[in-house]
């Protein structure tokens, strides 16, 4: 399953986002050390260039300008895995800086929280 680590801005703060391009959406999310726990199953998921391209770039994709998932991209889709009902025919837009707090509100089973943090817009072929 292709999946990248996301961190959400430059900053020292260690938290980081395992973002699913199967499903558009978060899988796993915490401090370097809870990821590699949570992931020590699959050691090369959290190895460390993964995580210093994360701290460099914003994701830990390694091609194209900018590399896919950048602090230079767009923001993240939620189609077919949000955890709330979506309206018919439309797709959850996820701001890059509201990544953080998305997961938070996702690991308290805050869903209402959740859902506030998302835009639904009509999708477009």
């Amino acid at each position: 399953m292709p999946s990248f680590i996301i961190k959400q801005e430059p900053s020292d703060e260690d938290f980081y986002v395992v973002w699913s391009t199967v499903t558009d959406s978060p899988h796993y999310w915490g401090t370097r050390a809870e990821l590699t726990a949570k992931l020590a199953h699959k050691p090369d998921a959290v190895k460390s260039d993964r995580f210093a391209r994360a701290d460099q770039t914003g994701t830990s994709v390694e091609s194209g300008t900018p590399p896919y998932l950048s602090w230079d991209g767009q923001d993240f889709f939620i189609v077919n895995n949000a955890p709330f009902p979506l309206r018919e025919g439309h797709v959850c837009t996820l701001p890059r800086e509201r990544l953080n707090a998305y997961c938070r509100a996702l690991e308290t089973n805050n869903i209402a929280a959740a859902e506030t943090l998302v835009d639904q817009t009509p999708w477009e072929d």
